[in-house]
């Protein structure tokens, strides 16, 4: 359409204001509601539908305010063209449609996008794709008893929510060895699925991408990671996908699912399924509650447990409705529902016990705990090959530690660390898991993975407390020492807050 018709259809006004809604956002869903909301504040209108037909979506209704579409007046606004339809009906008919059909281009744009196989911002295979691969790699498991690893991953700390996000895609990219897969699992969310592996590759994983984002120079994100596994824990790819996501949930708090930007997606992803006419979410309640109605074609397939198991993985606290466009209930009583409410606490839906016992938080940095008044550093650290010992010397002020360990430079540089730590009047909980270098990273670091220690009489939880360290060296034992003060480095800062030892980072 060129500038003169487009004039032509659109007033002044009109144009003025889509163009100020299109510098905010191309966004199909976000779009639909920032037109519809401005032409009912414009006009004063009562009420707003858009009715849009995209490509790759069945036909969509959307109502002002993201209010869920009556189903009373499902089957009136199926029957009419794409449009803006308003009551009172005041907007020109040149302009209704308009409107419409660039809603319709930018919904079919995002749908495309949905669907790619590559995310646009990640370079990761989307959330079709990678559900495609999970659901190929437990079929393998299902059939074979190959066994097959989901990694769930996401960030926090004091960077931006799309920093952190393009920082741990690029990392995850470095970290996938022959095999793996990697795609978006959702808001801040990345999946790896490592196949034909079992949980003991997901530490070595973890530290790669870890190792990955030090590299990159992000030392201020914190890594969180966890785990489901197939064939042992279930051979259903959905409940593997939300096995791995409530985990994560149980360390890092659900997904973000509050800002316009991260409803809006939830929202694309609802009415990207089959027969799914029409979404509604209201703003959260006084009590936190998040509802959201979906309205479905009567034939449909898609039920409230489909809806539910896709919200549950992008909000907390949410009440999940899905109603169909179905007649009237004998006696004109109303639609019938499909079901009743579901309600997702804390998006968390009840599995086996110890469903938590594989999640893990992984982190460069430990939680921070007063251990120490004054900064720990190292004087030096060395390995002698002819005994076979290394060692390392730390000092903190005055004082000074020393720590030696029959082992080689890397695991011995790590564990020469911790009892030079001790050395100092240190009483460091963690132990060494392993320490690595990792040479698909640019400058070879060395990744140190610690874990708490607990006391014999603890009671079995979740290793919630698991911190990784990234730093290279001159020499190996010189980089598994850095890399272990790396890993420790707020229980070991002065002034640290008063949290316990071992506890997660919050």
């Amino acid at each position: 359409m060129n500038e003169a018709v487009f004039s032509a259809r659109l007033s002044r006004d009109d144009m003025c204001a889509l163009a100020t809604l299109l510098a905010h956002t191309s966004e199909g869903v976000e779009l639909a509601y920032r037109i519809l909301d401005d032409v009912v504040a414009r006009h004063g209108l009562d009420d707003a539908h858009l009715v849009l037909r995209p490509e790759l979506l069945g036909p969509q209704i959307f109502r002002r305010s993201r209010l869920a579409v009556a189903t009373e007046a499902v089957a009136d606004l199926l029957s009419r063209p794409i449009g803006l339809y308003t009551v009172p009906d005041v907007v020109e008919p040149a302009t209704r449609t308009a409107l419409a059909r660039i809603c319709n281009v930018a919904l079919t744009a995002s749908a495309a996008r949905l669907h790619a196989a590559m995310g646009p911002t990640s370079n990761l295979a989307g959330r079709a794709a990678i559900q495609a691969a999970l659901a190929r790699a437990v079929a393998r498991s299902a059939r074979y008893g190959w066994a097959c690893t989901a990694v769930l991953l996401t960030t926090t700390g004091e960077e931006s929510s799309a920093d952190r996000w393009t920082a741990l895609c690029r990392a995850l990219r470095q970290a996938l060895r022959t095999g793996d897969e990697a795609g978006v699992a959702g808001a801040g969310r990345a999946m790896a699925i490592l196949a034909d592996t079992g949980s003991d590759v997901v530490r070595p994983f973890v530290a790669r991408v870890r190792a990955a984002l030090t590299a990159a120079g992000a030392d201020g994100i914190d890594l969180m990671a966890s785990t489901a596994s197939a064939p042992d824990e279930t051979v259903d790819p959905a409940e593997l996908w939300a096995l791995a996501s409530e985990r994560l949930n149980e360390i890092c708090g659900p997904a973000p699912g509050d800002t316009v930007a991260d409803v809006s997606a939830l929202e694309l992803e609802l009415r990207a399924l089959p027969g799914v006419l029409g979404v509604g979410t209201a703003p959260r309640s006084a009590d936190g509650m998040l509802t959201v109605t979906v309205v479905v074609d009567a034939g449909s397939d898609t039920n409230a447990e489909r809806v539910a198991q896709l919200v549950s993985e992008r909000v907390a606290h949410a009440n999940a409705t899905v109603v169909t466009s179905a007649p009237q209930m004998p006696g004109g009583t109303g639609p019938v529902p499909a079901t009743g409410p579901i309600l997702l606490a804390n998006g968390h839906r009840n599995r086996a016990e110890g469903a938590a016992s594989a999640s893990a938080q992984l982190s460069a940095n430990a939680p921070r705990a007063a251990l120490g008044t004054d900064r720990v550093n190292l004087l030096s650290a060395s390995f002698d090959p002819d005994s076979g010992v290394s060692e390392v010397h730390l000092g903190r002020d005055a004082a000074r530690g020393t720590g030696r360990a029959s082992a080689g430079p890397l695991a011995g540089g790590a564990q020469a660390t911790l009892t030079a730590l001790a050395d100092l009047g240190t009483d460091v909980p963690f132990y060494l898991i392993s320490a690595e270098r990792v040479r698909s990273i640019p400058g070879e670091p060395v990744a140190v993975v610690l874990t708490p220690r607990r006391s014999q009489g603890d009671a079995p939880r979740a290793p919630l407390g698991e911190r990784i360290g990234v730093a290279t060296g001159r020499e190996d034992v010189e980089a598994a020492a850095r890399a272990t003060l790396g890993a420790l480095n707020r229980l070991l800062a002065p002034m640290a807050s008063q949290s316990a030892p071992g506890e997660p980072h919050k």
